[in-house]
């Protein structure tokens, strides 16, 4: 399926057919499901560590009001996480409470990429729709 992908450059507007505007990228499908589930899981465990919403916002660099909506299950409930998935998220909260995490950017991005690799290929968003968070997430 192809269609027409309008490039808008200095007012000036070209038009490209052929290029599929629809198409997703796999980073798409982590920013908009995947990340979101992985901060509201670090949010728990952290939390679970003895931290106060405000102070796993700061480490997070997340507002109050962000660490609150994960914290209640409000944001980032979409995809469930396997064994191996929850694990790197255990380690990685356990080192950002020992505050000895060089680049957090970096471990989330390797988790990101681990649960598409253990997940099927899904170009459809909907197929995290519906999913029941897991038992880690606080109640």
């Amino acid at each position: 399926m192809t269609s027409a992908l309008t490039i808008v450059n200095n007012g000036a507007s070209t038009q490209r057919t052929g290029v599929n505007a629809a198409m997703k990228l796999p980073c798409e499908q982590g920013v908009w499901y995947i990340l979101p589930s992985i901060r509201a899981c670090l949010v728990y465990e952290l939390m679970q560590r003895g931290l106060s919403q405000r102070e796993v916002a700061t480490i997070m660099e997340l507002t109050p009001a962000a660490v609150c909506q994960y914290a209640a299950r409000k944001r980032g409930v979409k995809v469930n996480f396997g064994e191996n998935v929850m694990r790197a998220i255990q380690d990685l909260a356990e080192n950002m409470a020992e505050e000895q995490v060089q680049d957090i950017a970096v471990r989330m991005c390797a988790i990101c990429i681990r649960v598409r690799e253990d997940s099927p290929r899904c170009d459809n968003p909907r197929c995290f729709e519906g999913n029941e968070p897991q038992e880690y997430i606080a109640r």
